[in-house]
């Protein structure tokens, strides 16, 4: 795995556990589909970004 990817993970997994501890937005959108969609739009846009400094670092 490449770093921005392994960065995209990382920073989605803990973006998405601080998001679901947050008693007062978590009730709602709790089932797993709807936190596998979060994880995937926040991994999605960290990748898009990791990747585009990536590029301009290397």
């Amino acid at each position: 795995m490449n770093r921005p990817k392994q960065y995209a993970i990382d920073a989605a997994k803990e973006i998405t556990i601080a998001a679901m501890s947050s008693t007062e937005n978590a009730a709602p959108w709790m089932c797993a589909e709807n936190v596998a969609e979060f994880f995937e739009a926040v991994y999605n846009k960290i990748l898009e970004i990791a990747e585009d400094v990536h590029k301009t670092e290397g």
